[in-house]
């Protein structure tokens, strides 16, 4: 009876362990859908399959939704035997083998299992699939052992929970931006600190190799060994080959060309009164939030503030667009990835203040007004945000709560 009791927690501990690296797995992902499918679109293109780009924010959507969903249901042991487990079995086969192969041939830097929250290599993502895994195989084994803790009719308000929080936070980071923002352009990051090398961070390093042909055969040499004296073997080349990685900053690509000036990113970044920058990585004749850049143009123009377009389409585009009648309003042009880690939307608003992100915002909801002390606003802004993410998550915790202490006060 001990052991079958032992064996019991020992199970319901590998079962909450898995459901919960599962629900914090697709959390992660939740408050950043859109960089999950620009992972997926990495995924795609290292494997040919580029047509299946248009749908990569829809299935990231699903990818994330099943993912938490399972996890929690895990967790609480929902329709634990029948259906949850073999989903998860599928699962977590399927993510193993695919990234054995991806730790193999390295098309993608990162899985991205973790969101940007957690950054695994490509083998550390392996082993860390093989565990899961194994813990699986467990609980395949040992399905019937666990009974069950939380009775039929309290199911459904558990997955009605669980939908709503999901959903929420999916819907939220869509429509608008990120809920949690684990990128190197949140609110309150420093950029050009972020750019920025310390004095004593490690370098490149680099190794001298050199090609020499004999009889048809070209062998690599390096700097010790290579046949200078020998006539035999007849020179091809040389080549600096990177064999440790340097210390790399944050933001090392961000960029902010002005035409016929170049790059004028230290200027902006130092500028002590509030820019705005609206960023819209691709411009096209539809862009969303026209009619916000126009009342911020004017809203900038009357308080003496620089407001700036970024964007990465060509100089030509852009300058035959109704942007070039907007006044005092400037162009800048950057790379679109950079673009896209700096805003996760198709066009919308950051606030920087001598180099400090100060806000952030999808065109959808750019304030009417700022006032007269932006910073002010922003500060009152971010604390909401914050404010409505620990109510939504404590909500969940405490309607969890209820319904076990619920249960548990009916089983004595």
């Amino acid at each position: 009876m001990e052991k079958k009791k032992s064996l019991r927690y020992i199970v319901s501990g590998i079962r909450i362990f898995v459901g919960i690296v599962f629900m914090v797995s697709g959390f992660l992902k939740a408050v950043d859908p859109y960089g999950t499918a620009i992972k997926l679109t990495e995924y795609f293109t290292a494997f040919g399959m580029d047509f299946l780009e248009p749908v990569t924010l829809f299935l990231s959507v699903v990818l994330i939704c099943c993912e938490f969903l399972c996890g929690f249901f895990l967790t609480m042991g929902l329709w634990y035997k029948k259906i949850v487990i073999w989903i998860i079995t599928a699962l977590v086969g399927f993510f193993t083998i695919l990234t054995l192969f991806i730790a193999l041939t390295n098309p993608v830097s990162d899985c991205g299992c973790f969101g940007d929250a957690i950054k695994l290599t490509n083998w550390q993502t392996f082993f860390k699939n093989i565990v899961l895994a194994i813990f699986v195989v467990v609980l395949v084994v040992t399905r019937n052992v666990y009974s069950g803790f939380f009775a039929r009719k309290q199911k459904i308000p558990l997955v009605f929970l669980a939908v709503l929080f999901i959903g929420y936070i999916v819907f939220n980071s869509v429509y608008y931006l990120p809920l949690i923002d684990f990128r190197p352009f949140k609110i309150g990051s420093d950029i050009k600190k972020a750019m920025s090398i310390p004095v004593n961070a490690p370098a490149d390093e680099f190794e001298t190799q050199f090609y020499y042909k004999k009889n048809g055969e070209t062998k690599v040499f390096n700097e010790s060994n290579y046949p200078w004296q020998d006539s035999t073997w007849q020179f091809v080349e040389m080549k600096s080959v990177l064999t440790k990685q340097g210390y790399v900053p944050a933001i090392h690509n961000f960029v902010l060309e002005k035409a016929g000036e170049g790059d004028i990113v230290s200027m902006v970044l130092s500028e002590p009164d509030p820019v705005f920058l609206w960023v819209a990585p691709e411009y096209s004749e539809n862009l969303k939030g026209m009619a916000q850049i126009k009342r911020l143009n004017v809203y900038c123009a009357e308080h003496g503030l620089k407001f700036y377009f970024v964007t990465s389409s060509p100089v030509a585009v852009v300058s035959k667009s109704q942007l070039s009648d907007l006044a005092p309003m400037q162009v800048l042009y950057s790379d679109k990835t950079a673009l896209k880690t700096a805003l996760r939307a198709s066009s919308g608003l950051i606030i920087l203040q001598k180099g400090v992100v100060i806000g952030k915002y999808n065109w959808r909801n750019v304030p009417l007004d700022f006032g007269e002390n932006v910073l002010s606003y922003q500060m009152i802004a971010e604390s909401r945000e914050k404010y409505q993410l620990k109510l939504l998550i404590l909500s969940l915790i405490l309607a969890i709560g209820i319904l076990a202490i619920k249960n548990c006060f009916k089983e004595k």
